[in-house]
C-alpha cells in the first residue's frame, strides 16, 4: 500500500518550488488558535517597550499570530493580527500599543 501520495489526493492543486499557489489564487482558512510571539525589532536587539511599565518591569513586545491554509492545495502560512501588543513579563497583562490612535475607526 502506497501512502506516499495520500497527501496530493486530497488537494486539487499544487504549490510551486517557491512554496506559492500554482495556477490558483488561495482561498485561506484559519486553523488552530491564535498565538502570542515575542516581536523584537531593529536586527532582534529591542525586545521591550522603553516607555512601558506594569509592575515594576518593561512590557515585552509581542504579535499575535493565526495559522493559515489554503483549502486548494494545502499550503500554509502565518497571519499576523495584532502586531503592537504589549504584554507585562511580571503579571501577564496585556494592551494593544498601536502608536496611531485613530478615533474613527
Amino acid at each position: 500500500m502506497d501512502h506516499s501520495n495520500l497527501v496530493a489526493k486530497k488537494f486539487f492543486f499544487s504549490q510551486c518550488a517557491h512554496d506559492m499557489c500554482l495556477d490558483h489564487g488561495p482561498e485561506w482558512e484559519t486553523i488552530g488558535e491564535e498565538r502570542h510571539e515575542l516581536n523584537p525589532q531593529f536586527f532582534g536587539l529591542i525586545k521591550t517597550w522603553w516607555f512601558q511599565w506594569c509592575c515594576g518591569k518593561s512590557m515585552a513586545r509581542m504579535k499575535v499570530v493565526q495559522v493559515m491554509v489554503c483549502r486548494k492545495c494545502g499550503r500554509t502560512k502565518n497571519h499576523v493580527l495584532r502586531k503592537f501588543l504589549a504584554s507585562c513579563l511580571c503579571c501577564g497583562y496585556q494592551f494593544d500599543n498601536w502608536p496611531v490612535r485613530v478615533s474613527w475607526i
